[in-house]
């Protein structure tokens, strides 16, 4: 059968960090998925699925790359069993955390098969995470250093409505 390539994550928001890990796969593959979730054990979802899927039509995306939800994936492919999982690392601390990742996905999804792209030096200290506290410090001058301008107006928004709440 033939490989599907994912790059999954929250993208909680898609930082300028992710596009380059997509483009560096895009290069090298015949097409590449996009795959927008949620993840659990993280308190990052600011948005949903689908409002990360959106956000993505933000940059200018190669043609071979196309953005899902993880739940329009599902629909899509009965079985993961032919899924190639990219996955972009910064540092020693991705990497780490990568081995966590290697064996649940082999143990829930029977994902087995792992393409890891390096990310450029440049943008080793983006993160969504990040993006997200520069929004609450309202620092638009980081932010705009790490997602695109479109983003940048959701994350503020966001922010503010978070910092209503608590």
């Amino acid at each position: 059968m033939k490989a599907i390539f994912v790059y999954p994550g929250t993208f909680c928001p898609p930082t300028y960090g992710h596009l380059q890990i997509v483009k560096k796969a895009a290069e090298i593959l015949p097409e590449v998925v996009v795959i927008c979730s949620v993840n659990p054990d993280k308190n990052d979802n600011w948005f949903s699925p689908e409002e990360c899927k959106d956000m993505w039509s933000a940059y200018d995306l190669p043609e071979n790359v196309s953005v899902k939800t993880l739940d329009g994936f599902k629909k899509e492919h009965a079985s993961f069993s032919t899924v190639v999982m990219i996955r972009g690392i910064r540092d020693d601390a991705d990497l780490e955390y990568e081995k966590g990742v290697i064996f649940l996905n082999q143990r829930t999804l029977g994902i087995d098969k792992y393409l890891y792209i390096l990310s450029n030096d440049d943008l080793k200290d983006i993160s969504s995470s990040g993006t997200r506290k520069a929004a609450l410090d309202q620092n638009t001058i980081s932010l705009y250093r790490q997602v695109a301008p479109q983003i940048v107006a959701k994350l503020l928004e966001k922010a503010m409505e978070v910092k209503w709440k608590a």
